[in-house]
């Protein structure tokens, strides 16, 4: 069976333009998935990151000496009659600040 030439070179601009569509849609994908292997580089290299701060931070927590605190300093300012009157509404409510109000005593 024979084409003839008009035929022909039609059939072959076709092909040929299908093959650089087909070029075009390989490099889109190419590019789309170099841009998202980037993306997912950058997340994971955030995550290691935030996950060595946190480390760091918290050997930094646990190394450092403990500080005394000076628990009457933190209740000098303390209005006494306040102070009672909330013991007594703990008291009558008996919340467990009633509780510790009794042990206070």
């Amino acid at each position: 069976m024979f084409i003839r030439r008009h035929e022909y070179e039609t059939l072959r601009e076709r092909a040929l333009k299908a093959e650089m569509r087909l070029e075009a849609v390989v490099k889109l994908a190419r590019s789309q998935v170099n841009t998202a292997d980037a993306r997912i580089a950058l997340l994971e290299a955030a995550l290691l990151k935030a996950n060595d701060d946190v480390h760091a931070t918290r050997k930094e927590i646990v190394n450092r000496p403990p500080q005394p605190v000076n628990l009457a300093a933190l209740f000098d300012d303390e209005d006494e009659e306040l102070v009672a009157q909330d013991r007594r509404r703990a008291e009558a409510e008996g919340s467990t600040d009633g509780l510790l109000a009794t042990m206070d005593e």
